[in-house]
């Protein structure tokens, strides 16, 4: 019996319109055509190389376009504090000493709560007080802010009013506004102070120079 030929072997098409299974190359780099069925009868499937390379550069374009959004959004929902943030997850950002922002965004979420009269808030209370003690500045003065939500709470009372000593000078001046919601009079100086030039102490001897122009705003951490 003869064996039957496939009529497309002897007339093979042009070479940029041979691609058949565009990830298949062979050791050499040279692309592997498999024949295929198509109701029957042997044939082959061509994709013309202006065809690969349209698809290949509409799928690094769509990769590119969804990292534009995907990665701000990541960014936004990792540093917003106004996410909603369910008991079980806020106990375990509250308990996360690693991640500083994590321990924020449950300070601001329980202060909402408090806020908006949830006493069940009430069972981390002494959580958030210990805080107090809390190495990063940035997280004592938003706690100094929080602790005046509930101006009925004995522990957050006693918690201000040691944070006036606190090393970091707007932890102690947060506390001290705090503490007027609790109709304490104790932060009356750091308040009168507030409307002082403040003293910059400096650990060595020499000149000075400033860095900051006049009338320019000046945050926590700008080098002066």
């Amino acid at each position: 019996m003869s064996e039957a030929k496939n009529p497309q072997a002897d007339h093979p098409l042009p070479e940029d319109q041979q691609a058949i299974d565009p990830a298949a190359f062979d050791a050499d780099g040279k692309q592997i055509y498999f024949p295929t069925r198509a109701q029957g009868t042997p044939t082959r499937v061509y994709i013309p190389m202006e065809e690969k390379q349209r698809r290949r550069i509409t799928l690094y374009i769509t990769i590119v376009a969804i990292a534009f959004v995907v990665i701000p959004f990541l960014f936004w929902r990792g540093t917003w504090f106004g996410r909603q943030l369910p008991d079980a997850e806020l106990e375990m950002y509250l308990n996360d000493s690693s991640q500083p922002r994590h321990v924020q965004h449950a300070l601001v979420q329980i202060s909402e709560r408090i806020e908006r009269g949830d006493t069940s808030v009430q069972r981390w209370y002494p959580q958030v007080a210990a805080l107090a003690s809390h190495a990063v500045p940035e997280l004592r003065v938003t706690l100094a802010f929080v602790l005046g939500a509930d101006p009925k709470s004995e522990l957050f009372h006693d918690t201000l009013v040691k944070l006036l000593a606190d090393s970091d000078v707007l932890a102690k001046r947060n506390a001290a506004l705090s503490l007027v919601r609790f109709n304490d009079p104790a932060g009356l100086e750091v308040i009168r102070s507030m409307f002082q030039p403040t003293v910059v102490k400096s650990n060595a001897a020499g000149t000075v120079r400033y860095r900051a122009q006049m009338d320019s705003g000046v945050e926590e951490g700008t080098v002066m």
